[in-house]
């Protein structure tokens, strides 16, 4: 794994990357990836992308395939658009989480 993880993350955050289109700008944590194409001998071809994040450690894989999708590329930035969803969401949570604490502390006399 650990072999796979540099290349995977520079499919989305090297600037030749086939997914650089996808790469989270103004996040510490990055995403790796792998685009592909299925090809279509009825119309356009289809397009795939796994993601996960972190990078480092991942917590979240999403895998999508759209039908006439093209390229893996295209379909990436849906892939991205779920993590950072995700990352606002698991943010949420911690923040009502440690205002919880906060305020059972609070109640406490802590």
């Amino acid at each position: 794994i650990a072999m796979l993880r540099e290349p995977l993350t520079d499919v989305v955050n090297s600037p030749v990357g086939t997914a650089r289109g996808s790469r989270l700008w103004g996040h510490e944590r990055k995403m790796g990836g792998k685009t592909g194409t299925a090809q279509n001998p009825h119309g356009e071809d289809h397009g795939l992308f796994v993601g996960f994040y972190p990078a480092d450690d991942a917590e979240i894989v999403v895998c999508a395939v759209v039908e006439h999708g093209l390229h893996g590329s295209t379909v990436a930035r849906y892939v991205r658009d779920l993590v950072l969803a995700y990352i606002e969401i698991k943010a949420g949570r911690e923040k009502s989480e440690l205002a919880e604490i906060s305020s059972t502390n609070t109640a406490a006399g802590n």
